[in-house]
C-alpha cells in the first residue's frame, strides 16, 4: 500500500507528516497520541516508522490503540489509564496481562514529571456601592 499524503486526524482535520508531533516529543498529551494513532491507521506512517520515529515499542502503541477503541480519545488521558486498565481487567478484556505494562510505566513517568498544580484564585467579588 503506497503511503498516504494525508489522513483525517482525530479532530476531523487533515493530518500530514508535517502536522505530526516532533520526533523528540517528551510530553505525550492526548492530542499527540491520537494524531500518531490516526497517522498509522490511515497509512501515513507504518507501525515500524512510528515506533522508530517516537522511540515507542509496539506494545505501548498498541495500548494507545486499545484505549481509543475501548474508551475513545479520552481513554488516552494518563490520569484515567489506571481506571481503564482496572476496568478492562475486571471485565476480562485483557488477554495478555503484560500488554499494558508500557502504558502503566508511561503514565507513572508522565505523572511524576508534572509540576505541582496550583489552585487558581477567584477574583474578589465586587462590592455593593449603593450605600445600603
Amino acid at each position: 500500500m503506497p503511503p498516504s499524503k494525508h489522513v483525517i486526524g482525530p479532530d476531523g482535520r487533515r493530518l500530514t507528516l508535517a502536522d505530526l508531533p516532533s520526533p523528540n516529543t517528551k510530553r505525550w498529551v492526548v492530542r499527540r497520541k491520537a494524531q500518531v494513532v490516526a497517522a498509522v491507521r490511515g497509512g501515513l506512517l507504518s507501525l515500524e516508522e512510528a515506533c522508530s520515529r517516537y522511540a515507542l515499542n509496539a506494545d505501548e502503541f498498541q495500548a494507545w490503540q486499545r484505549c481509543i477503541d475501548s474508551f475513545g480519545i479520552a481513554g488516552l488521558r494518563t490520569t484515567c489509564i489506571q481506571f481503564y486498565l482496572n476496568f478492562e481487567e475486571s471485565e476480562g478484556l485483557v488477554h495478555e496481562p503484560a500488554a499494558f505494562e508500557p502504558a502503566r510505566s508511561l503514565a507513572i513517568s508522565y505523572e511524576l514529571s508534572l509540576p505541582p498544580q496550583r489552585k487558581k484564585r477567584r477574583p474578589p467579588r465586587p462590592r455593593d456601592r449603593s450605600g445600603c
